[in-house]
C-alpha cells in the first residue's frame, strides 16, 4: 500500500472518530428525550444509577441511557442520585434533569407560555417569576446574536425571534439568564419543525418565516385545528387572489394585501401545522362567535353576512 493511500485511510479514520466524539458529546449535553408531557418520575432509595437511567430512556424523558449514565460518571455524580419524586420531561436536558435529581434543593422555576401570546407578553411572565424581562425582549429584537446556534434561523427573513419561542411548559434554573431562556424556548421550535415539516415548506415554494406568519394569524383566529386548516386554506386563497388578508387578531392584516413582515405572535404546532397543511375548499369568508368559540364558513358575502348576523356582528 503506498504512503499516500495510508495517509488517505488514516484521515478518514480520524475523522470518523472526531465526528464521533462531536456526536457524542451532543448527545450528552444537548439532546432531548421525546417525551415532551411533564411527568412524575419516582426514584426509590436503593435504585442503582444503570437503572435509573434505563427508566429515564424507557419513558423517553432522556435521548439515550448511556448518555445520561455517562454525564454522572464524567460529573462525580454517581453516587449522588436523592430519592424522591420529580417532575421531570423531554425538555429538560440531561446536566438539567442530573441538576434536579441531584440537588432537590435547587429549585427550579416552572412557567407555562400559553400559545398565541406575543414576545411582550412573554417577557412579562418571564419578568413576574424573577428573570430578566428587559434582556429577554432585547434578545428577542437581535436574532443575530443566536442565529448561528439554530438552523432554521438561516432564513435572514427572520428579523426577531417572536413568532419562534414555542409556547409550552418549561422548567428555568434560578440562575437562568435571558439568552438561556430564549434559548430553551428555540431549540423546542428547532425539533417541533422536523426536516418533513421543512421539505413540504420548500416544495410549495415558500419559507419558513412565511409560514410562520400565517400560522400567528390562524391562531388568533379559529380555535380547533380543523377549523384552523380551514381558516389557513381561506387566507392563503385570499393571498393568491390579491385579496385582503382581513384578519381581525391585528388592525395590520385587516387591509393589508400579502402577509406581514413579522409573527403577530407566537403560534402553538396545531396553527404551524395548519398553515403548512391548509384546507382546500370553496369558502372564501369565515367569521367566529367570540362566546361559542364556533366558528361559521361562507363561499359568498351574502352567506358570510348573514352568519356574521347570526353571531350578533
Amino acid at each position: 500500500m503506498s504512503v499516500n493511500k495510508k495517509i488517505i485511510i488514516l484521515s478518514i479514520i480520524f475523522l470518523v472518530i472526531l465526528t464521533s466524539i462531536f456526536y457524542f458529546r451532543y448527545q450528552v449535553y444537548y439532546s432531548r428525550g421525546t417525551n415532551l408531557d411533564n411527568k412524575m418520575f419516582v426514584i426509590s432509595k436503593g435504585e442503582g444509577n444503570a437503572l435509573i437511567a434505563s427508566h429515564l430512556e424507557e419513558q423517553k424523558i432522556v435521548s439515550g441511557k448511556w448518555y445520561f449514565y455517562f454525564y454522572l460518571r464524567t460529573h462525580h455524580l454517581t453516587n449522588k442520585i436523592m430519592p424522591g419524586d420529580y417532575i421531570l420531561s423531554g425538555n429538560m436536558s440531561i446536566p438539567e434533569i442530573s441538576g434536579v435529581i441531584t440537588n432537590p434543593e435547587k429549585t427550579f422555576i416552572k412557567i407555562t407560555f400559553p400559545e398565541g401570546l406575543t414576545s411582550d407578553e412573554m417577557a412579562d411572565i418571564i419578568g413576574q417569576n424573577g428573570y430578566d424581562k428587559d434582556g429577554f425582549l432585547a434578545v428577542v429584537k437581535n436574532p443575530d446574536n443566536v442565529r448561528d446556534k439554530f438552523s432554521f434561523l438561516t432564513d435572514k427573513n427572520i428579523t426577531t425571534l417572536n413568532g419562534y419561542l414555542f409556547p409550552d411548559t418549561y422548567f428555568f434554573a434560578k440562575d437562568a439568564t435571558a439568552q438561556g431562556i430564549a434559548s430553551k424556548m428555540l431549540d423546542n421550535f428547532g425539533r417541533k419543525m422536523n426536516s418533513q415539516f421543512l421539505a413540504d415548506i420548500k416544495n410549495q415554494n415558500k419559507t419558513l418565516s412565511q409560514e410562520i406568519v400565517m400560522a400567528s394569524i390562524i391562531q388568533g383566529e379559529v380555535k380547533t385545528p380543523s377549523e384552523m386548516k380551514l381558516a389557513s386554506g381561506v387566507f392563503w386563497k385570499r393571498l393568491s387572489i390579491n385579496m385582503p388578508l382581513q384578519s381581525d387578531t391585528s388592525m395590520v392584516t385587516y387591509d393589508q394585501k400579502g402577509l406581514p413582515a413579522e409573527p403577530i405572535s407566537n403560534p402553538g404546532m396545531d396553527a404551524i401545522t395548519a398553515a403548512i397543511y391548509p384546507q382546500a375548499s370553496d369558502y372564501l369568508y369565515f367569521v367566529s362567535n367570540t362566546k361559542t368559540g364556533e366558528t361559521f364558513f361562507a363561499r359568498t358575502l351574502e352567506e358570510h353576512n348573514a352568519n356574521k348576523a347570526k353571531v350578533g356582528l
